[in-house]
């Protein structure tokens, strides 16, 4: 006897899927208290936007902008290519890419090539995992994709990672191959990992151009369906949105456990873009546009905020002065 779920089906589904994980992951799961402080932070942050927020609280909010910054879904990541190498997948918006010129004056590749091929560094795939005294939470990886090429070795480092005590956000713009061959070598370990999937746009020119060799909208749907299926947590990053991002939303919130991150373009201005598609973004990420859609998407639970967006609507960062 066979049978398949409609949208109603996997919002119910989802639904008893994710009462259980989150009552029990707050007790145990460092991925589950990373989700009881999202939870806080977006209360204070409507709070804010209702003008509602107390002095205490709005002082929490600001020191919270600052001393995250930009480890607001983790406090560390780990990667296993060569630092000097980049991710495959080229990015025209790529941060790493940006800040590597602009740190070490690195070249800017050409986007334009044929894919280039990152160099995996094997001091990092062969390092021992010690086991900790206290767990951390770690994105693997922060500045690279996951390709075939590499997925042996990236299952490997992610088993010594876990098993040392820690715990993972895996982030990728996926392929259905690496996901299927993740998900079956890692299944045993999946209570210590959460399934981020990039999707930015569900717009094919917009893809084809900002992510010239990452896979288009409907794989990395099938992707983030599959794992979801296959019983892991699972989270949609939506930074950068290229398109309004409703109707992805609306296409992938029945396969996602956790999280829907919006989140603005940042750190390439030393990055060259073509002006009429850099112009389809135009408006995107004002003010005003970035307001409503804070406020449309407030009743949807699965939706947060990066900080970036929080700081686009005049939300700022202030560092708590401790009283002598």
């Amino acid at each position: 006897m066979s049978f398949t779920l409609d949208e109603d089906g996997y919002a119910i589904v989802n639904f008893v899927k994710s009462f259980f994980n989150l009552k029990s992951e707050s007790k145990d799961s460092l991925i589950g208290k990373k989700n009881v402080y999202h939870l806080r932070i977006k209360k204070l942050f409507y709070r804010w936007i209702d003008k509602s927020i107390s002095e205490e609280d709005l002082i929490e909010l600001r020191e919270t902008l600052y001393r995250d910054n930009n480890k607001q879904w983790a406090p560390l990541g780990t990667n296993i290519i060569q630092h000097k190498t980049n991710c495959p997948q080229l990015c025209r918006y790529c941060y790493n890419i940006a800040w590597k010129h602009r740190s070490e004056k690195l070249e800017i590749p050409d986007i334009e090539d044929t894919r280039e091929m990152f160099c995996t560094d094997e001091k990092r795939v062969e390092k021992v995992w010690t086991t900790r005294k206290k767990a951390n939470l770690y994105i693997f990886g922060s500045t690279h994709d996951i390709f075939p090429e590499m997925i042996d070795d990236y299952i490997s480092v992610a088993r010594k990672v876990i098993e040392s005590g820690s715990e993972l956000l895996i982030v990728t713009k996926p392929n259905i191959v690496c996901m299927k061959k993740l998900c079956k070598e890692l299944k045993d370990l999946k209570d210590k990992i959460m399934i981020v999937c990039t999707i930015t746009s569900n717009d094919k020119d917009l893809l084809e151009y900002w992510e010239p060799h990452a896979p288009l909208y409907k794989e990395r749907v099938e992707c983030l369906k599959y794992a979801y299926d296959q019983g892991y947590r699972t989270s949609v990053s939506m930074e950068p949105y290229l398109s309004d991002p409703r109707k992805v939303i609306k296409d992938i919130c029945r396969y996602v456990t956790h999280y829907v991150w919006l989140g603005k373009m940042n750190h390439c201005k030393e990055l060259e873009f073509d002006e009429e598609q850099y112009e389809k973004l135009d408006g995107l990420y004002d003010e005003e546009y970035v307001m409503d859609l804070i406020k449309d998407l407030r009743d949807n639970e699965k939706v947060f905020f990066k900080y970036s967006m929080m700081r686009a609507v005049g939300l700022t960062g202030k560092r708590l002065v401790k009283s002598k």
